[in-house]
């Protein structure tokens, strides 16, 4: 009779255990799928943000004056947690020719890095 009880609570702590374990791994899966589709998004958003105004020295933001850069600059928003850049400083640069200003920003909440790009209209 001992025996039936010793080998009864065996089995049923095993059972417990492995349904504990399923369900450990079943959190673990969920959280690297939605840090895989987190991390997609991100990239799929650096790649808009590249292909927009500003987003490289191929297609720049026009602008009449130097002045004009921290006030578009400061518009743009982490791509990471949507809140608005600090612009960091801006320097003149020249890339592939063209005279261009480079504004660094980085998030104040989550510390990522981005740079806008900005070309200087000669006036007509």
């Amino acid at each position: 009779m001992v025996y039936y009880l010793l080998v009864g609570s065996i089995a049923f702590f095993l059972v417990v255990l492995v349904a504990m374990l399923a369900g450990f791994f079943r959190r673990i899966q969920r959280a690297v799928a939605e840090k895989t589709a987190s991390q997609n998004e991100l990239a799929q958003k650096i790649d808009i943000a590249r292909d927009a105004p500003g987003g490289s020295a191929e297609n720049p933001i026009a602008i009449e004056t130097p002045v004009l850069v921290e006030a578009k600059a400061e518009d743009a928003r982490c791509l990471r947690c949507d809140t608005p850049m600090r612009v960091e400083g801006h320097a003149a640069k020249t890339m592939a020719g063209r005279p261009l200003r480079v504004a660094e920003l980085r998030c104040p909440r989550c510390e990522a890095r981005r740079e806008l790009y900005f070309e200087l209209m000669r006036p007509s």
